[in-house]
C-alpha cells in the first residue's frame, strides 16, 4: 500500500453567495443603515483551524519507488494527476436528485480542470489510510522508528473530516502498549488503486453550514516520500446546491477553491513544501524527518494565536514576515506587519505583475482570523484571484496560484490555462507597499484613484465599470456603525468632502479583507434584486 501520513490541516470553508438587498455584516462589524446599498455582498472563506496536528503527521515506509528502486524525485517522471472522487453515500444519496446532480457536476468539473493543469510523480500502489486511534491516543513505535502506532487499540471508525473512511480504504491496525510491545491486527483493505489523490465528497449539513458557508474542505493524509497530500475531503453544504439562488460561476469556483486547499494552499502544509530538486524547503529534524515545532509569530494578525506544540514552523524562504513602514491612514502613519509567500515562482510572478523589481513576493491575507488569514492571497493586492479569501466577483484563475503549486515541489504545471489578473497589473511597488489611503490621496486631484473608488451611494451617478471593464459595478464604500481600526481609517476631508469630518473614521470599503479599501464591485440585475457576481 502507498505509505501515507495522516494530518488534519486546513479545513477551509467557502461561504454561500448572498443576495444584495440590505446592509451586511463584515466580520462582526455591522454597516449602519446609511450604507444599506453601498456595494455588493461578500462571501468570506473560513476555516475551522489550519495548524497541523503533529500527532497525525508521521513517517512510514514508502512504496513509491522507481523501477531502479530509488525514490522518485519531484522533478522526474511526472504525469497528469489522477484524482478519484468517492461520494459519501450517507449524505449524498439523500439529496434531492437536482442537488445531487449539481454536486456531481461541480465535482467532475473541478477534477477535470485540475487534472488538465497539474502533474505529479504518480503513485504505483493503492492509497490506504492508517486507522484512527481509540480515544485519539497514539505513541511513536520504538520498534519501527518514525511510525505512528495506536496506544492499545485502533478506533472503530476512521474519519477524514466529517466522512467515515470505508474499511476497504484502511490499513490494518498497528497498535502498541506503553511498553512498546507492538502488533498488527485485522485485515488491510485493498485501498484505492490507480490514483494520486483521493477526495471524499460529502453533503452533510453540520453547524458549519449555517449562515454563509457553502463548502469546506481539508487535507487528511500525506504520502511520506515527498509529503504530498494524497487524501482529502470536500463537504458541499446542501443549501448551497441550488442554481436558482447561487450562480454556477460561484459554485464552480467554490469547489475548485476548496480543492486547492487540499492540494497545497494551507499553512499546515507550508513547512512540507519541496524545492525544485525534491529536497525539503524547510529543514527537517534528524530521526523524525519532520519540520521543527515552533511558535508562529502572528503580530501581523491581531488576536490570532497558534500554540507552538501543534505548529510546524516553515522556513523564512517560504513565508516571510514583512513590515510595511510608512503606512498612512488619514493623519496617522504607522507600520503594518504582513506575511509574504516568497517562493521563487511566486516572487517572479508578483514582481512582473506589479512591475516592482524588488518585491519580496506575494502578500498573504492578514485578516479574517484562523482559516482566512495566511490561508489566502491578500485581497487588497489580488482582489478577485481565485485563492483570495472572499468571493466578490468572477474569479481570475491566474498564474499566481499556478506558481505556488509549482513552488511546492509536488506539481508540474501547465501554464497555458492561466488567465490574466487585471487587478494591480503594472501598478508599481507603491500599490502593494502603501495603503490605499496614500494611493487615493496622491491621485485624487486627477480623478484617477482606480482600482479604488470614492463614490458615495448618495451620489447621482451610482453605476460604473469594474476594473477590467467586464461588468457594471458600484463603489462599495460604506459607513460602519463604529470607527474602523486605526490603521484602516483612510478617509480625509479631501477624499470625502461631503462627509461630516467627525464621521470619517467610520467610512471604508465594504470588504474587510481588502483592508477596508473601497473598490468597484460588479453585479447583475435579477428582477428587482441585485446579486453579487
Amino acid at each position: 500500500m502507498a505509505a501515507i501520513m495522516r494530518g488534519y490541516l486546513a479545513s477551509v470553508c467557502l461561504p454561500l453567495l448572498l443576495v444584495l438587498v440590505s446592509c451586511y455584516t463584515v466580520e462582526r462589524v455591522t454597516c449602519s443603515a446609511t450604507s444599506a446599498s453601498a456595494g455588493a455582498s461578500q462571501d468570506v472563506h473560513k476555516a475551522e483551524s489550519w495548524p497541523a496536528d503533529r500527532n497525525n503527521h508521521i513517517n512510514v515506509e514508502s512504496e513509491e519507488l522507481s523501477s531502479s528502486g530509488r525514490k522518485r524525485r519531484a522533478t522526474s517522471n511526472k504525469r497528469n494527476i489522477r484524482i478519484t472522487a468517492i461520494y459519501d453515500d450517507a449524505s449524498v444519496d439523500v439529496l434531492p436528485a437536482s442537488k445531487r446532480e449539481v454536486l456531481m457536476m461541480l465535482t467532475n468539473d473541478a477534477i477535470n480542470y485540475l487534472q488538465s493543469i497539474y502533474s505529479v510523480v504518480p503513485l504505483t500502489s493503492p492509497i490506504s489510510m492508517q486507522r484512527d486511534c481509540e480515544m485519539g491516543r497514539f505513541i511513536p513505535s520504538l520498534s519501527s522508528p518514525g511510525r505512528r502506532a495506536c496506544q492499545n487499540n485502533c478506533a472503530a471508525t476512521t474519519m477524514c473530516g466529517d466522512v467515515p473512511v470505508p474499511a476497504t480504504h484502511l490499513q490494518a491496525c498497528y497498535h502498541c502498549t506503553v511498553q512498546s510491545v507492538c502488533n498488527t491486527t485485522g485485515t488491510p483493505g485493498p485501498g484505492v488503486s490507480s490514483s494520486d489523490l483521493v477526495i471524499y465528497v460529502a453533503a452533510y449539513n453540520p453547524a458549519r453550514c449555517a449562515g454563509q458557508t457553502a463548502a469546506f474542505a481539508s487535507s487528511c493524509a500525506q504520502e511520506t516520500s515527498l509529503d504530498r497530500p494524497v487524501v482529502g475531503y470536500v463537504n458541499l453544504c446542501p443549501e448551497s446546491l441550488n442554481l436558482t439562488t447561487s450562480s454556477y460561476t460561484f459554485l464552480q469556483g467554490t469547489v475548485r477553491h476548496e480543492i486547492y486547499h487540499i492540494l497545497a494552499f494551507s499553512p499546515g502544509l507550508y513547512a512540507y513544501y519541496r524545492d525544485s530538486t525534491g529536497g525539503p524547503r524547510t529543514r527537517r529534524l534528524t530521526g523524525s524527518n519532520l519540520p521543527a515545532l515552533g511558535f508562529i509569530t502572528t503580530t501581523a494578525i491581531p488576536g490570532l494565536t497558534f500554540p507552538s506544540s501543534t505548529n510546524y514552523q516553515w522556513a523564512s524562504t517560504t513565508v516571510q514576515q514583512v513590515a510595511l513602514s510608512g503606512w498612512v491612514a488619514g493623519t496617522t502613519t504607522t507600520t503594518l506587519p504582513t506575511y509574504y509567500m516568497v517562493t521563487p515562482k511566486v516572487r517572479e510572478f508578483a514582481r512582473s505583475h506589479f512591475a516592482c523589481a524588488d518585491l519580496e513576493g506575494a502578500m498573504l491575507e492578514n485578516q479574517g482570523g484562523s482559516g482566512t488569514a495566511l490561508t489566502h492571497w491578500e485581497k487588497r493586492t489580488f482582489e478577485n484571484e481565485v485563492m483570495t479569501g472572499t468571493f466578490t466577483q468572477d474569479y481570475s484563475y491566474s498564474a499566481l496560484t499556478l506558481s505556488l503549486m509549482e513552488d511546492t515541489g509536488w506539481y508540474g504545471v501547465n501554464y497555458s490555462s492561466a488567465e490574466t489578473l487585471v487587478w494591480g497589473l503594472n501598478a508599481g511597488c507603491g500599490f502593494v507597499r502603501q495603503s490605499c489611503g496614500s494611493w487615493m490621496t496622491a491621485r485624487n486631484s486627477t480623478g484617477g484613484v482606480q482600482p479604488f473608488c470614492l463614490n458615495l451611494p448618495t451620489e447621482t451617478r451610482r453605476f460604473f465599470c469594474n476594473v477590467d471593464h467586464s461588468a457594471r459595478s458600484v463603489c462599495n464604500i460604506a459607513q460602519y456603525s463604529t470607527s474602523l481600526p486605526q490603521e484602516y481609517r483612510y478617509m480625509t476631508p479631501a477624499l470625502l468632502p461631503g462627509v461630516n469630518p467627525a464621521l470619517l473614521a467610520q467610512y471604508g470599503g465594504g470588504t474587510q479583507l481588502t483592508d477596508y479599501c473601497p473598490y468597484y464591485t460588479s453585479f447583475k440585475l435579477s428582477g428587482t434584486q441585485q446579486r453579487s457576481e
